[in-house]
């Protein structure tokens, strides 16, 4: 019989498995190189929940993050580099998202009237509506992602996560 392997047979056989560095590595640092493997598997679970719940509306995790960075910035328009930074995709796949989004009728790009070389990428109403269907399913979803976190801790995250972000270097500079 095939045992249903489970979050938590995953970080035990993670945690094994970094043990064994430790005790093969001298100095190797587990507790960081546990945390940054959890927070991998967490958004990596994110992910394949958000594509899971926005597959009956056409829409993986990326398309949806694009829509919003499209509605949210109408007054200001991005560009697709803008769309890139905006979501941390790369370019190329910036691109191909937006065609696809343009292909659905869900997108249009506006030339810059003042700089041709300029291009925003702006929702259409479909676009809107796609959106509209989708915030409930992702609100829900970062509902149950927070459940049982305060207000204390979740600022608490948000500032070591931001802290790692400037450790690391933001924006392709260095730290």
């Amino acid at each position: 019989m095939v045992q249903k392997t489970t979050e938590l047979d995953t970080l035990e056989a993670l945690e094994r498995v970094l043990e064994g560095l430790r005790s093969r590595i001298p100095g190797y640092p587990f507790e960081q190189a546990f945390v940054s493997r959890l927070a991998a598997n967490v958004e990596k679970r994110m992910m394949e929940l958000s594509n899971q719940r926005l597959k009956p509306l056409g829409l993986s995790y990326v398309q949806y993050q694009v829509l919003v960075m499209t509605f949210s910035c109408q007054d200001d328009p991005l560009t697709a580099s803008g769309l890139a930074k905006a979501t941390g995709e790369r370019p190329t796949n910036i691109t191909h998202l937006c065609d696809d989004l343009e292909q659905r009728g869900l997108i249009h790009r506006r030339r810059d009237g003042t700089d041709r070389r300029r291009v925003f990428v702006l929702p259409t109403a479909a676009g809107e509506q796609c959106l509209k269907a989708a915030q409930p399913i992702m609100w829900r979803l970062w509902e149950q992602r927070y459940t049982g976190f305060d207000a204390v801790e979740r600022a608490e995250l948000e500032a070591g996560l931001r802290r790692q972000l400037h450790n690391l270097g933001h924006a392709g500079e260095n730290p």
